[in-house]
């Protein structure tokens, strides 16, 4: 039952996004497709639909166990609610990425005039479009060093056993995969670590047809510039546990004058962001 009812919203989900594929009043203005009182067509769509689920859920209660019925419902309407919410605030990222898939090097350009309602209202990329070119343009003049390939392997299998850690716990014997959980942990951030130190910028260059190499543009080092971030917040990072760290031994283990304002001021001031 747990499952049927964590898995319901994203039906209701499918539905919610299907519901927006029929035929509505539509105004093409400029290169953008507009719903005339659209917000109003999702508000409703939304109620009716996560109305529908909770209702669905309710009377699954009613059937089986009559005095959680009402809990159902209020679980799974308030699951619907939270993935929606949660496509909303994760959208921008979503879509950066997907476009960036696009052969159109372009993020305002003109979405198709005919398909689904979604594609031609810009809000989903046009699947036609789909390519790596974007990425071949950027990558085409970076060089993966041989034992930076081994650094993203090992990364990666950590990545996976963590997954399949995720997954064991779920059997009867959890603690044969916890006992992973410390080896991955290291192997992951030792792997992210020594690769973010270990790229250089002589690695982002072309060659010309004398056979010389030539430094490569700034738009064709991303990955460089990710590098560099990594490593600056990492460091920043790192000495911000620290100096902290001493602080709230400070706080924990002595008394002095303010102890307890200053105490309450951090509090206050982490809670606004």
């Amino acid at each position: 039952m747990t499952y049927l009812i964590r898995f319901t919203p994203l039906l209701g989900l499918l539905s919610f996004a299907s519901f927006f594929t029929v035929a509505f009043a539509q105004e093409r203005r400029g290169q953008f497709l507009v719903i005339p009182n659209g917000w109003l067509w999702f508000l409703l769509a939304f109620v009716l639909i996560t109305g529908s689920i909770g209702l669905g859920a309710y009377l699954y209660g009613r059937a089986t166990r009559p005095g959680k019925a009402a809990q159902y419902a209020v679980t799974a309407a308030t699951h619907m609610f939270i993935w929606v919410a949660l496509l909303l605030v994760l959208y921008p990222v979503i879509n950066l990425v997907a476009v960036s898939f696009s052969r159109n090097n372009n993020l305002l350009s003109a979405p198709p005039r005919e398909g689904n309602l979604l594609v031609r209202a810009g809000i989903l990329p046009d699947p036609s479009t789909f390519s790596f070119v974007q990425y071949t343009n950027v990558l085409n003049e970076t060089h993966i060093l041989w034992y930076q390939w081994i650094l993203i392997a090992i990364f990666a299998l950590a990545i996976f056993g963590f997954i399949v850690v995720a997954v064991g716990k779920r059997t009867n014997n959890p603690r044969r995969f916890e006992r992973l959980q410390t080896p991955l942990g290291w192997a992951l951030f030792l792997s992210a670590a020594v690769l973010v130190v270990s790229v250089t910028p002589e690695q982002f260059y072309s060659v010309n047809e004398g056979g010389q190499r030539q430094a490569a543009a700034s738009s064709k080092k991303v990955i460089l510039f990710i590098r560099n971030t990594l490593l600056v917040s990492g460091i920043t990072g790192l000495f911000a546990v620290l100096i902290s760290t001493t602080a709230g031994y400070a706080f924990a283990r002595m008394k002095f004058e303010g102890r307890y304002p200053t105490l309450l001021t951090f509090v206050f001031a982490q809670m606004f962001p």
